[in-house]
């Protein structure tokens, strides 16, 4: 538990650093609230949420390892994943920590980039959605050498999850969502312009 709450000081620190980019706080300083206080709010809100949920489920599930809340349908199944979604990446936690680090960097690069306004407030919902899984996940691998999963919709004999998982699924369709039916194609500029120097991106 000691070493989780440093893995998530360490992250918090890294999106303090990044949020507090001299040209940042000169953009967005009239909306450092909305822009990034109550993200980080809500950041730390849901990780803490992912690592209460495992850290319960070890409580109370680990030793019959298997409990039916719909029988048939969908059930509580403590599962230690040492590899990443659908069993793939088995037993590579080194190269799966190294990834996470590395995504979670460019996500929290990128979400700096997204331009002002509520118009995009969905899109860093997605970003905030996907550092939420990703470090709740990432702080499982780091601590005990696996990820602990425990929702598993028997039904369809689903692979087994956890709530991180869940916010990054949330973020992936509600991205392409958002790609395909919402936003113009230039207003996805900044995506592709945060990793070159050109126009600044577009506004509404």
């Amino acid at each position: 538990m000691f070493l989780s709450i440093n893995i998530c000081k360490l992250m918090v620190n890294l999106i303090f650093n990044a949020f507090l980019r001299k040209d940042f706080i000169v953009k967005q300083s009239k909306h450092t609230c909305k822009i990034f206080l109550l993200p980080l709010l809500f950041f730390i809100l849901a990780v803490f949420i992912d690592q209460l949920s495992k850290w319960l489920v070890v409580e109370h599930l680990k030793e019959i390892r298997s409990f039916p809340i719909i029988d048939g349908v969908f059930r509580l199944h403590y599962l230690e994943n040492r590899g990443a979604a659908f069993g793939i990446f088995y037993g590579w936690q080194g190269f799966l920590i190294v990834l996470t680090v590395l995504i979670t960097l460019v996500v929290i690069y990128l979400y700096v980039q997204i331009p002002q306004g509520r118009r995009y407030l969905y899109m860093r919902i997605v970003a905030i959605l996907i550092l939420s899984g990703g470090v709740g996940n990432l702080i499982d691998r780091i601590r005990l050498g696996f990820v602990i999963d425990f929702l598993f919709f028997e039904l369809i004999n689903f692979p087994v999850f956890n709530i991180a998982d869940s916010y990054m699924v949330i973020a992936c369709f509600l991205f392409l969502f958002l790609v395909l039916f919402y936003y113009k194609e230039e207003e996805l500029d900044f995506i592709f312009n945060a990793f070159r120097k050109t126009s600044p991106p577009y506004k509404r």
